[in-house]
């Protein structure tokens, strides 16, 4: 005699929309995983996916599982929805919270929501189905699971993860260095000028655009950019620059200041001032 939990009909709840919207919910996920991996427009964006990378794989079952044709199909779906659901929404939320960008804070956000109705949705599907025996061992398996995965999760990405100090650090680093080139290629292009005088002159526009609008403005990420250009020659160019880079909340944003000068040699200090010629190079 056949199982019936395992081969009876589908049990629809008595309102079938919330399954339908459950579906939707971890289709969503799945795709949003697969989008921004694919296209990977930023490495910070590839860096916060680290976390839910494992859960990708899970997040395709649960979905063949609540599209199955049967109860005991669907409610693995649906236990799976509960347990795996928490874990991008934590590191989701993190992330909305410390990106710098407010496209990346939306982002995450959005993402986190859709991970918070996954689960909502989830729950009152699984609540407005019929009970069947082994219900309870079904969902009992996928919490234990769940939970396990939490936690390892909870213990080991945090050492794994740049924080968001040394992300900005390296950011104002590379930065720097892209005002290094840029000096070197505009001063290639304007014999008869030299450097540029400010940043805004490398930036975007009619015969410039050496370095981004953002850091052209003064600022990246949450690091601001003070340009100083020496005096004038006898034949009007400018030959010396100096770069300074300092993290907008000293301790919060960045433990290190950086200076650089036509040299191209970066400095740094680890106190709260603008550094030198004299501060130890990188």
């Amino acid at each position: 005699m056949s199982n019936p939990i395992d081969s009876g009909p589908t049990n629809v709840p008595s309102d079938s929309r919330w399954l339908e919207a459950t579906r939707a919910l971890a289709f969503g996920s799945l795709s949003i995983a697969a989008v921004t991996v694919a296209t990977h427009a930023d490495a910070q964006d590839l860096i916060a996916l680290v976390p839910t990378a494992p859960l990708w794989l899970p997040f395709l079952w649960m979905l063949i599982r609540l599209i199955g044709r049967t109860t005991k199909s669907q409610k693995r779906g649906l236990a799976l929805a509960v347990a795996l659901g928490p874990y991008p929404l934590i590191f989701s939320s993190f992330f909305a919270a410390t990106s710098d960008t407010y496209t990346r804070r939306a982002g995450f956000a959005i993402y986190a929501l859709l991970q918070l109705l996954l689960v909502v949705s989830a729950i009152k599907t699984y609540y407005s189905m019929k009970r069947e025996q082994g219900d309870w061992g079904v969902l009992a398996n996928r919490f234990v699971g769940g939970f396990f995965m939490v936690l390892v999760a909870a213990v080991l990405i945090p050492h794994m993860l740049p924080s968001r100090v040394a992300l900005d650090e390296a950011s104002a680093v590379g930065a720097i260095r892209s005002i290094n080139t840029a000096q070197s290629a505009y001063a290639e292009k304007h014999l008869d000028k030299g450097f540029a005088a400010t940043l805004s002159e490398l930036g975007q526009g009619p015969g410039a655009g050496f370095i981004d609008q953002e850091l052209a403005s003064g600022r990246k990420m949450h690091y601001t950019f003070a340009m100083i250009a020496g005096p004038a020659d006898s034949r009007g160019r400018i030959t010396k620059y100096t770069v300074v880079a300092l993290p907008e909340r000293f301790g919060n944003d960045g433990w290190r200041c950086f200076f650089t000068d036509e040299s191209r040699i970066i400095r740094f200090t680890a106190e709260d001032r603008p550094p030198t010629v004299l501060d130890p190079a990188l």
